[in-house]
């Protein structure tokens, strides 16, 4: 099942094969390199909303927060 990542800089989503997962890839629009996939994503409520809405699958979703004791220590 392919993933699909948004882009940080025009927005645009790009759908990425489940073999080239392991690959760094470019955005189709605007060729910005697209962030890892085991890289966090920063979501608005609006993307938030989106995804969520949007999948077919379950969703994981991990809160973090820079003042939170217990998340800086699993995510320094």
């Amino acid at each position: 099942m392919p993933l699909i990542r948004t882009c940080k800089k025009c927005g645009q989503k790009n759908r990425i094969p489940a073999r080239h997962l392991a690959d760094s890839g470019r955005c189709g629009v605007c060729k910005t390199p697209l962030p890892p996939v085991d890289e966090p994503l920063e979501v608005d409520p609006e993307l938030f909303n989106e995804i969520v809405q949007e999948a077919r699958v379950p969703v994981l979703v991990d809160f973090w927060a820079a003042w939170c004791g217990p998340c800086r220590m699993a995510a320094p």
